[in-house]
């Protein structure tokens, strides 16, 4: 017999097809990151624009009656905030970037339920005379995720 070097045809075959399963694994694979990715970017803004209300509610409510953000320059009553009866909640909704074209939804509720007295040597101290229960809620208008960032704002110095 001749001694015949090289691959047959179907060995070639098999190679092609076990190549592109690979890649086809690969790009599906890069694809899901991709996509992974992109909806962290998502999540990053929302936690972001939550942050950057809570922090100037935070360093406004005890001093200015309203608080103007983001391009727009929208308003949100602080005075509404700081003095709405403790029984009830109060959502602002305000939008990012700007209020002709959202992307984000922010919803700002101010909330004393799960405030509670403080006592100390003998005196009792009403928490709600000093302070508010801020929840900020940042809704990505796109894909109907939402965020939820709640702090204690001080209102009275």
């Amino acid at each position: 017999m001749n001694n015949q070097k090289g691959l047959t045809l179907i060995e070639i075959l098999g190679s092609v097809t076990l190549l592109a399963v690979a890649v086809l694994a690969i790009t599906a694979l890069l694809q899901q990151t991709s996509l992974f990715a992109k909806d962290n970017e998502a999540i990053d803004q929302s936690v972001s624009i939550s942050r950057t209300v809570m922090e100037e509610i935070k360093r406004n409510l005890a001093s200015r009656d309203s608080i103007s953000l983001f391009e727009d320059g929208q308003t949100l009553a602080l005075t509404e905030l700081r003095d709405n009866a403790p029984a009830y909640k109060l959502p602002y909704s305000i939008y990012y970037p700007n209020a002709a074209d959202p992307q984000f939804e922010v919803k700002v509720e101010s909330d004393v339920y799960n405030l509670s007295d403080i006592h100390f040597k003998d005196q009792t101290y009403q928490i709600t005379d000093y302070f508010r229960l801020i929840r900020v809620t940042s809704i990505n208008l796109t894909t109907n995720k939402s965020y939820i960032l709640e702090g204690y704002a001080e209102y009275k110095p």
